[in-house]
């Protein structure tokens, strides 16, 4: 950031907002520990309680518009049709609703950390320490219970009480040889402490129950899930953007889940981005996709973009092209190619169709 923006306050990167609120958090803190760390619990208490009502009062003061959520001024399509589907963005509920297998692998490892923190303070283990990390492990997975990204804090915090657990399981193990079922316990405890442990048991329960319940129908299920067969999901390889970035630098329309790969692997601008400060450039690529091709064209036009990709496995473009199947990415589906865009050869792949706009006709 320039010199001269030092003074700017934004919400979502380094700025002075967060440096006043960090700055006075630090200084208050440290200056509680100096003045009240003989006194008794109370005064401590109320001295962070201080602290913490000096921090909102400079964020407050120094940056009152990050106290509300970036995501509350979103255009309704972009909460329809992108901040819905963003799975790191949904709650606990709206996650088991959409796809349950996944629920334990996100929260399982928290949950079970939780546990045995609480299981170490009642039997007297370092109950500080065991009291501390419950509470931070239980803010971040309440939180967590919110919005499914913050679940990662909740599995790393986690680590420091379960590596205990699993230690003293260990060394149990080791003082009775003979006895199974310690060993099966220490195992136990070692597994349900990876995440992916969690993850591979629901979808094997997820498959078996399809199974059962479909006749080994669960293959066909998969399939007509991402609508592509046995092609990857989305295009985001290297492989996909070989062609493209062999073609003069250009503004690319394109879903904005492929707008970092395209900005990674070729030197081509793009419009759209899975940002939530990139309204603008997401709503130009979606309008453009729903509307008519005519509509369409006058869109793109409008946009500054004179290539546009078109990825038939990304989610996006496939819940656009079955909701408007007269729109520009539904008749992109069916093979029909509108006149005003034409097909550059060699620039896609075997996932990725490119399209470069025509010059207008006076």
């Amino acid at each position: 950031m320039p010199v001269a923006r030092y003074g700017a306050v934004t919400c979502d990167n380094l700025s002075l907002g967060f440096l006043a609120i960090a700055v006075a958090g630090g200084g208050l803190l440290a200056a509680a520990a100096r003045l009240v760390s003989a006194g008794g619990v109370g005064r401590r208490l109320a001295a962070l309680a201080g602290a913490g009502a000096g921090v909102l009062v400079t964020a407050k003061v120094v940056a009152p518009q990050c106290l509300h959520s970036p995501l509350k001024d979103l255009d309704p399509m972009l909460v329809s049709l992108w901040l819905n589907k963003v799975s790191e963005a949904r709650s606990a509920v709206a996650q088991a609703v959409h796809d349950p297998a996944s629920v334990p692998g996100i929260y399982a490892v928290g949950l079970y950390a939780i546990l045995v923190a609480l299981w170490n303070i009642w039997r007297g283990e370092q109950r500080r320490a065991h009291a501390i990390l419950l509470g931070l492990i239980g803010v971040s997975f309440l939180i967590a219970l919110v919005q499914i990204r913050v679940s990662v804090f909740a599995n790393l915090i986690a680590i420091l009480p379960l590596a205990g657990f699993i230690a003293l399981w260990r060394q149990r193990m080791y003082a009775d040889r003979k006895n199974q079922m310690v060993g099966l316990a220490f195992a136990a405890a070692a597994v349900a402490a990876a995440p992916q442990a969690w993850a591979l048991a629901s979808l094997g329960v997820k498959s078996g129950y399809q199974g059962m319940t479909q006749n080994g129908a669960a293959a066909t299920v998969n399939q007509a899930g991402n609508g592509n067969g046995d092609k990857p999901e989305g295009c985001g390889a290297r492989a996909d953007f070989t062609g493209l970035e062999l073609l003069a630098p250009a503004t690319v329309m394109a879903p904005s889940d492929s707008g970092a790969h395209i900005l990674r692997f070729t030197a081509h601008r793009v419009l759209a981005g899975p940002y939530h400060r990139n309204q603008a450039g997401m709503l130009a690529e979606l309008k453009t996709g729903l509307a008519a091709p005519a509509a369409a064209e006058r869109l793109m036009r409008a946009s500054g973009a004179t290539i546009l990709l078109f990825c038939p496995s990304e989610a996006q473009t496939r819940y656009i092209a079955r909701d408007e199947p007269d729109g520009l990415y539904g008749q992109l589906y069916k093979g029909v190619v509108p006149e005003w865009l034409e097909a550059v050869p060699g620039a896609g792949s075997a996932n990725l169709q490119v399209y470069r706009l025509r010059p207008s006709v006076p």
